[in-house]
């Protein structure tokens, strides 16, 4: 894993700060209406900044990490420690729980604890009482958080620990997928400049991401620091909301929601660049929180292709990749698309301000990324080189890059499945074999293919891999026969992503849950 550029994670909080005015709204009466309905809420526990908490080593820093518990339900970042040198530090880590809102108060406990394998790891001090954890309970109709330990309401720092040092935030937003309802929401242009027109397109979806062709209960377009949605609609499924950046703003905080058969879906917040960032060399165009939580992909702007990243046809490119591929508006590829809609609130996207070049992937080179790669862009978990001539693309995940044509959607998709995701291709007979890990999708053998738990019982499962002509390669694909021709890594059909596909990818947005990608 790469590690995240800390620097990035001062559009989150700041942007929910906005929010404050919201509340009353937020979490009144619909919260207590469809706690009834099992409406389903995202809790998001953000650890800000700490120190450490009496935990020490005799030679060495301490390498803190967090056990974080929702109602029961356990993040660890144990994977991903810090090793401080000062105090207090810098922590940033956000862990993501799904709740049932039914259950109207959930306990909260954060535990701080020094990895010092190979002896027991120390837990930490960070409780101004008697114990070492914090303990309190989250009132998730009103925000309120409670009990000896920390009180406070949500998006708003609270500080605790021995020291008065430990500084956390809670918030609560419905996921962008519930039962039968989920939300596309966009903005146009992708990148804006001061005093352009913004138009906010939110669009009400089934659970395939087709648009509900029936009347839904209400459609909602939140911008800014506002207390009440800039655009309510209520009997249709789609609306827009046009939209001028104050003078002198920097940044544009909006978010969609959607009610129907008494169910809200949320796109989450997001924050967007309005013009030239002030630090940095990646402009977020949808900011949805800290990187080290979030999925990061980069969009490139290829030097054959595109006069530079500010260019209108490559700021055009990207709105339309980011609706039509990773937000599924293209029918054709829909199947893919709804995998990365429905985890719309889990992956930033950004615009690199350098550029690079892609190259066909027969001409055995490597694809010519920015040299800040690893300086600039260390946060981010893959680029996406962005071209308009003919190419066979391809991806190098240990470089963190991909490149795709924009005429060929589905690339962005497929390629998207190397990297971040680390999938092997499922088509023959030139593509890139491997066993994916932790969850392969291809195995090098039928009988290890077999004795995967997807594979088990499944009679057609575990067909060695090849064409049309029957020519073979020594691998063998998960998924059953009757998928051949329709799978996100055998790059065909609607790019459907299947089990195996699914398990790897939901493996990776699970380290993020805890702060781990």
């Amino acid at each position: 894993m790469q590690l995240k550029n800390r620097a990035r994670t001062r559009f989150y909080w700041k942007g929910v700060l906005y929010a404050l005015m919201l509340l009353s709204v937020m979490f009144g009466t619909t919260f207590i209406q469809d706690a009834k309905a099992q409406q389903m809420a995202t809790v998001h526990v953000l650890i800000e900044e700490a120190t450490g908490g009496g935990c020490t080593d005799w030679f060495d820093p301490p390498d803190i990490y967090w056990d974080v518990y929702v109602d029961g339900q356990k993040q660890t970042s144990v994977g991903t420690p810090i090793t401080p040198i000062i105090a207090p530090f810098i922590v940033d880590k956000e862990f993501d729980f799904d709740v049932d809102m039914s259950k109207g108060t959930v306990p909260i406990v954060i535990e701080q604890w020094d990895d010092e394998w190979p002896t027991a790891n120390e837990q930490c001090d960070i409780d101004p009482g008697d114990g070492r954890a914090l303990n309190f309970d989250l009132d998730l109709v009103t925000c309120a958080i409670s009990g000896a330990d920390a009180s406070g309401s949500c998006n708003t720092s609270i500080y605790s620990g021995t020291s008065g040092q430990f500084k956390f935030k809670v918030s609560v937003d419905y996921p962008p997928l519930v039962s039968g309802l989920s939300i596309r929401c966009l903005h146009d242009p992708i990148w804006p400049k001061s005093g352009e027109w913004v138009t906010i397109t939110a669009e009400a979806l089934d659970e395939n991401a087709n648009l509900i062709p029936v009347n839904i209960e209400e459609l909602e377009i939140w911008v800014d620091n506002q207390s009440a949605p800039q655009v309510t609609t209520t009997a249709q499924s789609y609306s827009y909301r046009h939209y001028v950046p104050q003078s002198g703003t920097s940044e544009i905080l909006y978010r969609c929601r959607a009610k129907n058969s008494g169910l809200w879906a949320s796109s989450g917040w997001r924050i967007v660049q309005v013009g030239q960032p002030a630090e940095g060399r990646a402009v977020p165009i949808l900011y949805t929180g800290v990187s080290d939580s979030r999925v990061d992909i980069t969009f490139i702007a290829d030097v054959n292709s595109y006069s530079g990243p500010d260019d209108p046809d490559f700021l055009a490119d990207i709105h339309n990749i980011i609706r039509d591929s990773y937000y599924a508006k293209d029918t054709t590829i829909r199947s893919g698309g709804r995998t990365f809609l429905f985890k719309q609130n889990a992956i930033n996207f950004w615009i690199a301000l350098d550029t690079g070049e892609a190259f066909d992937w027969s001409a055995s080179n490597d694809h010519v990324i920015p040299e800040n790669w690893d300086t600039e862009y260390s946060f981010v978990d893959s680029g996406a080189l962005v071209h308009t001539n003919s190419l066979r693309d391809y991806a190098q995940h240990s470089r963190r890059i991909f490149s795709a044509q924009t005429s060929s959607l589905d690339n962005f998709l497929h390629e998207a499945g190397h990297s971040p995701f680390g999938l092997a291709d499922e088509y023959c007979c030139d593509g890139g074999y491997f066993a994916a890990q932790p969850n392969p999708n291809i195995y090098s053998s039928q009988g290890d293919c077999q004795n995967d738990a997807l594979a088990n019982g499944v009679g057609d499962a575990c067909q060695q891999i090849q064409n049309t002509a029957g020519t073979t390669v020594n691998w063998y694909r998960v998924e059953p026969a009757t998928t051949l021709g329709n799978d996100l890594m055998q790059d065909m059909g609607d790019h459907t992503v299947r089990p195996a596909d699914d398990r790897q990818i939901n493996w990776y947005f699970g380290l993020c849950r805890h702060g781990g990608c």
